[in-house]
C-alpha cells in the first residue's frame, strides 16, 4: 500500500477551514477535478452518511462511493469508498483523511493521508516513476484553493 501524507500551514482559523471543507457536502465546488458530490441518501455530513464523487480523471470521468468513517466537527474527516468503487486510474483507494489542527486563533496545519494501492504491475512502476508525485502535487493544490477561497472570502467579509 502506498500512504501519502502532507502537511500544510494556512492563515485562517480552523472554523474557517472546516466550514469550507463541511461547505463542500453541500454543493460547493473548489477542484477543477470533482465535477459533483451528491447524497446516497438524505443524511447530512456525519459519520457513517454515503456520497458520490463524480471525479474527472485523466483517463475517462469516474464515480467512487465513499462512507465518511469518521466526522469530528471541526477537527478529522475521514473517507472510505464503499465497495470496488474506489478503483480507478489504476489504483485502489483505500481512505482519505483530512486533519485540522489549530496553531493559533488564525493559522491551521491541514493534515492530509491518502492511502491507495496500484492494482497491477505496470501501474505500480507508474506509481514509483510518477504517480505519487502527482498525487502530491494534486494534495497541494487542494490545499492551495481551500486557502484562496477563505482569502477571498475573508476579503469580502471584511468592512469596507
Amino acid at each position: 500500500m502506498t500512504v501519502l501524507n502532507y502537511s500544510y500551514v494556512v492563515n485562517f482559523s480552523r472554523q474557517k477551514i472546516w466550514r469550507l471543507v463541511a461547505g463542500f457536502f453541500h454543493g460547493r465546488r473548489y477542484w477543477d477535478w470533482i465535477e459533483k458530490v451528491e447524497p446516497l441518501g438524505s443524511n447530512p455530513p456525519q459519520r457513517g452518511s454515503m456520497w458520490r464523487f463524480h471525479v474527472i480523471t485523466s483517463a475517462k470521468p469516474a464515480s467512487v462511493e465513499v462512507e465518511i468513517t469518521e466526522w469530528l466537527e471541526g477537527e478529522r474527516l475521514a473517507l472510505a469508498p464503499l465497495g470496488h468503487s474506489g478503483c480507478f486510474e489504476d489504483i485502489q483507494f483505500f481512505q482519505i483523511v483530512v486533519d485540522l489542527e489549530e496553531k493559533s486563533a488564525d493559522q491551521t496545519r491541514i493534515k492530509i493521508c491518502f492511502e491507495y494501492e496500484p492494482v497491477s504491475k505496470w501501474a505500480k512502476l507508474k506509481n514509483l516513476a510518477f504517480r505519487r508525485q502527482g498525487y502530491l502535487r494534486l494534495i497541494a493544490q487542494s490545499i492551495d484553493v481551500l486557502s484562496r477561497v477563505a482569502k477571498a472570502e475573508a476579503e469580502l467579509e471584511a468592512p469596507h
